[in-house]
């Protein structure tokens, strides 16, 4: 873990909130998502927004309404490893609607002080196809500055191919809970996901796998990061073994 410079530092405690939230995601966040989800009729056609056409319509409408939080999907096997996948809680931690977003490299989010060296660092990590974690002075699109808590990590394929990147970021200043694990269990709550032993296996192997990713980074964020992974995880490859069928 590569601390941010004094200027990032300091620009830090001048833009990070003091709020105390109940899980993972910021409650301002939580807020404004509660009050904006789409009836259910049209919970597909939401779905379809925010994915890319080469991200089926089964993954859109089950990323859409199975995993929440701050995270994009992007695809290696594109030119520029551009975005094909955007969360609405992405929407509104960036500023930027998924339409603006699907298509380009997420590195419209940099800056002219966004540490190079940093950004170095997670390309390299990409280009290698390993997980990379990094606490990186992003802007939204109004031009505010925030420190994001950013994770990146390969999502594999039911064959084991590197299918997407994962980006999970979090406002570090945002999220209070010191059992942040506790994301993990709300996981199985739909009455069909309980009842698929793929679900079940993947989940333990990929939770597994996930804690130790980024292991020096601070725990409270870490626990975070990985729920989102996980779930993200699990659902590309449940769809995957599904489709092999």
């Amino acid at each position: 873990f590569i601390l941010p410079s004094a200027r990032s530092l300091a620009v830090r405690r001048h833009i990070l909130p003091q709020t105390r939230g109940t899980d993972c995601i910021p409650a301002r966040s939580r807020l404004t998502m509660s009050t904006a989800t789409p009836p259910t009729s049209n919970v597909r056609h939401w779905a379809r927004k925010h994915a890319h056409n080469s991200v089926s319509d089964e993954l859109a409408l089950a990323l859409y309404t199975r995993v929440k939080g701050a995270f994009v999907l992007s695809d290696p096997t594109l030119p520029d490893t551009p975005l094909v996948y955007v969360s609405p809680g992405f929407e509104k931690m960036s500023g930027y609607s998924a339409a603006e977003c699907l298509g380009r490299n997420c590195r419209f989010l940099q800056g002219p002080e966004t540490d190079q060296e940093e950004v170095r660092r997670i390309r390299e990590a990409v280009e290698g196809k390993k997980a990379v974690s990094a606490h990186l002075l992003n802007f939204r699109k109004d031009g505010t500055p925030f420190i994001n808590s950013l994770h990146i990590a390969p999502v594999h394929s039911a064959s084991g191919s590197t299918k997407f990147f994962a980006g999970v970021q979090l406002d570090p200043g945002a999220f209070v809970d010191d059992s942040g694990i506790a994301i993990f269990r709300s996981w199985s709550n739909d009455v069909d996901e309980r009842r698929s032993a793929d679900f079940a296996r993947n989940s333990v192997d990929l939770l597994r796998t996930s804690s130790h990713e980024h292991s020096d980074f601070p725990t409270k964020e870490r626990r975070c990061h990985n729920a989102i992974l996980g779930k993200i995880r699990v659902t590309v490859r449940t769809l995957d073994i599904a489709a092999m069928r």
